[in-house]
């Protein structure tokens, strides 16, 4: 079983990789190429960038209960 220092370090480490690919995602919304999308595409983008975000959130709070605070 693994320690709660083990998870932390596990959960922090998804949470940058995810943030780095989240901030991509973030900045390609400000793109002229992004407007330029059918609307269809841009929802679907939409969606995908809110479900990183509720991901994003997700796993600072379990880094935060681990971690106690």
């Amino acid at each position: 079983m693994k320690t709660n220092n083990q998870v932390i370090k596990e959960l922090k480490a998804e949470r940058d990789e995810l943030w780095t690919r989240f901030s991509r995602l973030d900045h390609f919304i400000d793109t002229e190429e992004y407007g330029e999308l059918p609307v269809h595409h841009q929802r679907l983008i939409q969606k995908q960038w809110d479900s990183m975000d509720d991901y994003y959130r997700a796993l600072n709070s379990r880094i935060a209960d681990l971690e106690g605070k």
